[in-house]
């Protein structure tokens, strides 16, 4: 499947939730909280440097790809930040983590006071939704 790993950050760098759909390497040196770290450090990075070197306000950051991988970002204006792992040639997934965001995490995390907010979201009707979706996407639409 050419969709690997999805992350979901809070404001301060933790990760809410992590699902990955037949990922062929484990997590760095099988440290997940490890490779969470950096994912979340490059993300940040990467936001800051585009503002950086932006001619104006409108710097963004929607993807960046290598040779192995093309890491799709989403973030929020609360602090959310959205990172989709897919195969190098897959299109462009801004929409699809947009739609993620307000279709699938803001009716079945934001919206449900069962929730603990900052926590690692464990709620079964949201990991069904989130598979549900990103199993459904033509990633290779390019």
């Amino acid at each position: 499947m050419p969709v690997y790993t999805l992350f979901i950050f809070d404001r301060k760098g933790t990760c809410l939730y992590y699902t990955d759909w037949g990922r062929s390497r484990p997590p760095t040196h099988n440290d997940p909280e490890q490779e969470q770290k950096l994912l979340y450090g490059l993300l940040f990075s990467m936001k800051m440097f585009m503002k950086q070197i932006s001619p104006d306000d409108s710097g963004d950051f929607r993807y960046l790809r290598t040779s192995a991988f093309k890491l799709h970002f989403f973030g929020t204006l609360s602090g959310l930040r959205f990172a989709l792992f897919t195969h190098p040639s897959a299109a462009n997934q801004s929409e699809a983590l947009e739609h993620l965001y307000a279709e699938v995490y803001v009716p079945y995390v934001a919206k449900n006071p069962l929730v603990e907010k900052g926590e690692v979201i464990t709620n079964e009707a949201f990991v069904e939704a989130v598979d549900d979706y990103i199993t459904s996407l033509p990633v290779f639409a390019e």
